[in-house]
């Protein structure tokens, strides 16, 4: 029994860190989102991908930073757990945008798709990274 619970403890802080990551996805997400209702009336222009590579990665280093401000410290107690983190949670959360990406397509096939499986790993990452870098000092 000690050693399911040994293996199913770090699972779930993995599961926590990824819902942490997630929810502020999530938050980023419906922020663009306004901010693509406000640019309906502009013509169709989408920034170069050096942009929004880039803004992707400022935007995920500031999340990181804002959710280390609410929970300060690491939800996951291993090292290499943490480091796994930094693989795991960012293709998960890539794959989560494709999916909701094909989701708004198929309810408003002339919706316009901002983001990229890219830059949502992008920011993922500079997420977790932020958060490991700032939880182990």
């Amino acid at each position: 029994m000690e050693f399911l619970l040994e293996i199913i403890v770090p699972l779930l802080q993995l599961v926590g860190e990824l819902l942490l990551q997630g929810l502020f996805g999530l938050l980023v997400e419906a922020g663009l989102q306004v901010l693509e209702v406000v640019e309906l009336a502009k013509p169709d222009r989408k920034p170069p991908s050096v942009v929004a590579a880039t803004s992707s990665l400022f935007v995920g280093m500031l999340s990181g930073a804002v959710s280390f401000v609410i929970i300060h410290h690491s939800l996951i107690s291993h090292v290499w757990l943490r480091i796994a983190n930094l693989i795991i949670t960012p293709c998960i959360g890539a794959w989560a945008m494709v999916a909701l990406e094909r989701w708004r397509m198929r309810r408003n096939p002339t919706t316009v798709t901002a983001h990229r499986a890219v830059y949502a790993f992008l920011f993922a990452f500079a997420f977790v990274l932020t958060r490991l870098y700032v939880t182990t000092r």
